[in-house]
């Protein structure tokens, strides 16, 4: 074999190695994009909207709420890291006046420190005395936001999860 014949092997070995190195790296992205997608985007982060009637009839225990104080209580179950909930923030500062005039105390449950979620709550605009830390899933909820109204039991009788259509805002306006 000829060093000619012998180039024209190692260069064709070589760009046949460097297109399955592409492809290889091309893949890799991809699976990245997709993961990260599915951790911001995925069902058990947020959902876009609907009911949750698998909560319906749940008995909650937050620490601190007393549930007998009020006929019923909106709990909203957020996170500083969905952006279904910042999306949301419009519809849960016309929420506050309509709630505090049926006499519906609102509780916010966020998984961050209590500072970082209050500080949250504001930038959103809206100020709640009562904001509570705990693992959502000590509250049942899987997607964020989840709104929940509870009566004087502490049992939800109503839940909605997602960013929530003008109808179902309006639904929730009509269950306070």
């Amino acid at each position: 074999m000829t060093s000619w014949e012998q180039n024209q092997n190692h260069s064709s070995f070589m760009r046949r190695l460097e297109s399955g190195l592409n492809a290889l790296l091309m893949l890799a992205c991809l699976a990245l994009i997709g993961a990260i997608a599915y951790t911001h985007f995925g069902p058990s982060r947020s959902a876009q909207s609907g009911p949750v009637a698998s909560l319906k009839g749940e008995k909650l225990r937050i620490p601190g709420v007393e549930w007998s104080n009020s006929q019923r209580t909106l709990v909203l179950a957020l996170s500083t890291h969905c952006h279904f909930c910042t999306a949301s923030g419009d519809f849960y500062k016309r929420l506050q006046p309509v709630a505090a005039a049926c006499g519906v105390p609102i509780v916010a449950v966020l998984p961050q420190p209590t500072d970082e979620a209050r500080s949250y709550l504001l930038n959103l605009g809206v100020s709640l005395p009562v904001v509570k830390q705990a693992p959502l899933a000590s509250v049942s909820v899987s997607a964020t936001p989840t709104l929940m109204v509870v009566n004087s039991e502490g049992v939800v009788t109503d839940s909605w999860t997602g960013q929530l259509s003008a109808e179902l805002e309006k639904e929730v306006l009509s269950r306070l």
